[in-house]
């Protein structure tokens, strides 16, 4: 079921979007987490993401730091490095950009096999949310 929280984007607006910053465009078929140290419904996403990453398969589920301080690094120590994605313009820039719109988490956003946003949450993702993300997008 999905809330008000919940965005379904154009995939041509994406599709620009994604074309001015084509070095940071995230992995088709992913689900980014935007993250921080300060958010902690970011931070208990973090902590699921075994779980998040079973429900999302075939899809990747990946932590987009928005912040690099030693918070950040310390807490997120402990996660895969294949659970991250660090674009080389910054978490925020690519979260602004994919969401065109200002800082505010939780975020997540879903990409489809074709590189082009899915899905825009604007609350804790569950797992039942990414096995639904995972059906809706093509994963």
């Amino acid at each position: 079921m999905w809330n008000h929280n919940t965005i379904w984007r154009p995939a041509l607006m994406t599709l620009l979007c994604l074309a001015t910053a084509a070095s940071a465009a995230p992995p088709p078929s992913s689900i980014l987490l935007f993250w921080a140290s300060w958010c902690a419904p970011c931070r208990a996403e973090v902590s699921d993401i075994a779980a998040l990453e079973q429900a999302a398969a075939p899809m990747r589920v990946l932590v987009v730091p928005i912040e690099r301080s030693r918070a950040s690094r310390t807490l997120l120590r402990g996660l895969p490095e294949r659970s991250l994605f660090l674009p080389p313009e910054g978490g925020l820039a690519l979260m602004q950009q994919l969401t065109n719109r200002s800082a505010s988490l939780p975020v997540a956003v879903a990409i489809n096999g074709q590189g082009l946003v899915c899905v825009i949450q604007r609350h804790r993702l569950t797992r039942a949310d990414a096995e639904n993300w995972a059906r809706l997008c093509g994963g």
